[in-house]
């Protein structure tokens, strides 16, 4: 799993995508698969949820850090369905891992994550997951048999997936993550056409926001205060 993932997600062959999610699988057990629907009913309490088996109600009283195996395993497999999703003739934009992973990676955090938090793994993993989200859009809004009308509304989308993005990665504490952020918000705002941009009032005010970020980035010192941030809130 440690290269089979970066490998694919590089990549994008459909071979090594079939690999990645080949070891994902292989190295799951049963009870990652148990987990899913009582970690979407009960987020950090699924032990408890009445959907849990008696296999997975097991598992968490015998074993430490089951949601860490959690996290793990379904944050590789939501991203390697992101990733696939972009191959299909006529991929979907439903991700089911994807809603299980956020959940996992709350629970393997012991809380869930609020709108504005110091920056820590737990928000980091939730970052990639979003990262990786807006990038499946974007592929899917760019492929030759998307509607227009569609492409726009996923492009919408992936402004909006990636502001949440940027709410949980503040830049002085991650600047290069922040970068990667801001430069594929910036990327798809400037893509739309002029006479749809100025309709786009509250992107624009953060595609302003985060370039006035961005030229000062240099000068941010990991551990330093934190600048001010947005104030636009997500649709």
């Amino acid at each position: 799993m440690r290269y089979a993932l970066p490998r694919a997600r590089i990549s994008q062959s459909p071979v090594d995508l079939s690999a990645a999610a080949a070891v994902i699988q292989e190295n799951g057990d049963p009870i990652m698969r148990e987990a899913a629907e009582p970690l979407i009913d009960r987020g950090e309490d699924f032990c408890e949820a009445p959907s849990a088996s008696e296999m997975l109600r097991a598992s968490c009283d015998n074993e430490n850090d089951l949601a860490g195996r959690l996290r793990s395993f379904w944050r590789s497999l939501a991203q390697v369905e992101l990733a696939n999703s972009t191959k299909a003739s006529r991929p979907g934009m439903q991700f089911p891992a994807f809603d299980v992973a956020w959940q996992a990676i709350d629970a393997a955090a012991g809380q869930t994550v609020p709108e504005r938090v110091r920056y820590d793994n737990a928000s980091d993993d939730h970052v990639i997951l979003v990262l990786a989200k807006a990038e499946a859009q974007i592929a899917r809004s760019q492929a030759v048999n998307t509607p227009p009308e569609e492409a726009a509304s996923l492009r919408a989308e992936s402004l909006n997936d990636l502001f949440r993005a940027e709410r949980l990665t503040p830049p002085s504490l991650n600047p290069n993550r922040f970068r990667q952020i801001a430069d594929l918000y910036l990327t798809i705002f400037k893509s739309e056409p002029r006479d749809r941009q100025g309709a786009m009032i509250e992107e624009a005010r953060q595609a302003a926001y985060l370039q006035q970020i961005l030229a000062g980035l240099a000068q941010i010192k990991v551990g330093g205060p934190e600048l001010p941030q947005s104030s636009i809130s997500p649709r």
